[in-house]
């Protein structure tokens, strides 16, 4: 019974955070357009998982010595819930429907050192800047879109109908990379600290001494020679 019961109230819990949740999403949708018939299947497959998941969970469910089990069992059921639906970020759902914020190029997008491929502008930033440590302004390359447009970020892709990208050089050369740490941390010349990159060096004098390179009288020279006031 007690096992029911935790189960009932575990069910009732998801079912109004669910119902609350879709009211959440589907505000600034029209009750009958595509985007908010998606809403809903998506909050109906996760509602279905997660239930199924707790209906597992209970098969192996024990009652602790000094409980009835029923708070484990609600605690059990939050944490689904939580793991299935990310229901703390409302914005989820939008990622989930492609039409909505991300659009799928008819062209494929070419890693520049690698093999990897994909179709959609924001995994392809993602993949470059998560596994070569670039962008596409460090790496020479620009994203040309159907219309004519050059881009070097995800905004176009959102705003344009055609959003057809082909990955296009705009430079010869290396490939240059996100900052990395220098190899020889230079010491502030206020405390004992010592930054490991120029951003972080300047960043440190403004937070912690109030100051700059320049009002301290110094520069951060780099070995291509340019120097940072």
């Amino acid at each position: 019974v007690r096992r029911l019961a935790g189960f009932m109230s575990a069910t009732l819990a998801m079912r109004a955070t669910r119902e609350r949740f879709f009211s959440l999403s589907t505000s600034s949708l029209s009750s009958h357009s595509p985007n908010s018939q998606r809403v809903s299947m998506i909050l109906d497959r996760i509602h279905v998982t997660a239930i199924r998941e707790l209906t597992r969970k209970m098969s192996t469910f024990e009652v602790g010595e000094h409980g009835t089990g029923d708070e484990e069992m609600l605690d059990e059921s939050k944490k689904i819930v939580s793991s299935t639906s990310e229901i703390d970020d409302p914005e989820i759902y939008a990622k989930e429907l492609p039409d909505v914020k991300y659009k799928r190029s008819d062209t494929v997008m070419k890693c520049p050192e690698c093999e990897y491929r994909t179709y959609y502008v924001t995994t392809f930033l993602k993949h470059l800047r998560d596994r070569h440590s670039t962008t596409p302004v460090l790496s020479g390359i620009s994203l040309y879109c159907e219309c004519g447009h050059e881009s070097f970020s995800n905004h176009h892709s959102i705003t344009c109908k055609l959003a057809n990208f082909t990955v296009m050089r705009t430079r010869e050369g290396p490939i240059w990379r996100i900052e990395k740490k220098v190899t020889t941390p230079q010491k502030c010349i206020q405390c004992d600290v010592f930054p490991t990159t120029p951003s972080g060096y300047i960043r440190h004098l403004e937070l912690f001494h109030r100051t700059t390179p320049l009002m301290s009288g110094i520069h951060l020279e780099c070995a291509c020679g340019v120097k940072i006031t």
